[in-house]
Parts: C-alpha cells; structure tokens; sequence
C-alpha cells in the first residue's frame, strides 16, 4: 500500500541558538515529553511536508537540494518517516 504524509500542525519548527528543535502546540504539549532536535536533513523535509507528499517524493526533494544519492535519499526519508510517525508528529493517508 501506497501513503502520503504530511507534518503534523500540533508540532512547529524552532531555531533556538542556531538549533532546530520542534516543539507541541496545544494540548499535545500536555502528553509530549520528548525535545526533538533536527540536522539539516530533517529541517528540509519537515519544512516541504507542508502539504502532502510520497516518500519518493520527498526523496527527489532531497536529491535536489543536497545532491544525494537515489538510494541514501530514500532511506534517509523512509527512516525519518518512521521516527515522525513513532512520535505522532506526521499524519498519513493512503495515497
């Protein structure tokens, strides 16, 4: 089966001292507890998950902007995928 994900809008992107950390919103902030911290890979895509998108999607982006390999590009995006989804931090739908 084939999805799309999208960032979830109870979590938003902040540079703190020339870090990116994404931070709850709301009543998600309640139940959160984790301080996620991105590199600049995940800055890009969390940034262009905006609206929603494919992993080879977001693959292509990557490749793109940083010149990254087909193959590292889609495993980077399928292994931050997981560990947005893990945290509730991106929604899916079947594409």
């Amino acid at each position: 089966m084939n999805y799309k994900y999208k960032r979830n809008d109870s979590f938003q992107l902040q540079e703190i001292a020339g870090d990116y950390l994404l931070v709850a919103r709301g009543a998600v902030a309640l139940d959160f507890s984790s301080v996620v911290v991105f590199n600049e890979t995940g800055v890009f895509l969390w940034k262009n998950m905006e609206l929603w998108h494919s992993p080879e999607e977001l693959a292509t982006m990557l490749i793109s902007e940083f010149a990254a390999p087909e193959e590292t590009a889609l495993q980077d995006v399928h292994r931050f995928l997981e560990k947005m989804q893990a945290e509730n931090m991106v929604d899916r739908q079947e594409a």
